[in-house]
């Protein structure tokens, strides 16, 4: 992935969430950020989201569900939500408030940048 089409990413998602985005790192497996709306330097939150996908990955082998298809998304306490996608190498999470209409980012936002994230990360 370069870091022409993880900026792409990050420009869509900012306008497709508008001021409903509040943060997003596009990152690969050791956590190193390619692109990201937090400090490019602290790796705290995508090495805790890459254990915690791994972490749900084999629960999910162990207890014989399906494995993860795209995505997947946590609702927090404080009325915000995280879109997490792993594709190859890469990952990407997405933190949101309220303010979009989860119509709108599961139907329209979401698929754009899936999409757009899947086919920069071949």
């Amino acid at each position: 992935m370069t870091t022409e089409q993880a900026n792409a990413i990050l420009e869509k998602a900012k306008s497709g969430f508008g001021k409903a985005l509040i943060a997003l790192s596009i990152f690969d497996a050791t956590g190193l950020k390619i692109a990201s709306t937090r400090d490019m330097e602290d790796t705290r939150i995508t090495t805790l989201l890459n254990a915690i996908t791994e972490s749900l990955k084999k629960s999910l082998e162990l207890s014989d569900f399906p494995n993860l298809r795209s995505y997947y998304m946590i609702d927090l306490k404080d009325n915000s939500k995280v879109i997490i996608s792993q594709s190859g190498e890469y990952a990407i999470d997405i933190v949101f408030n309220d303010e979009v209409k989860m119509g709108m980012v599961t139907s329209v936002i979401w698929p754009e940048i899936l999409k757009m994230f899947k086919e920069a990360a071949k």
